[in-house]
């Protein structure tokens, strides 16, 4: 699994989200899962739930 976590005011960035789309592209080539969050989720301690769908 990538992780990639970005600042709140850039998560709707229209560049972050090409990335996010790019990335996404590899890691499924590669069989892996990939996922954004936020900065604040990470300081806040939310960002465990990530692993529940896995």
């Amino acid at each position: 699994m990538i992780v990639e976590v970005k600042g709140d005011n850039k998560i709707d960035d229209p560049i972050v989200r090409a990335k996010e789309k790019a990335a996404y592209e590899i890691a499924s080539a590669s069989e892996m899962e990939y996922r954004i969050i936020s900065g604040s989720r990470v300081i806040n301690g939310n960002s465990s739930s990530i692993f529940d769908k896995i």
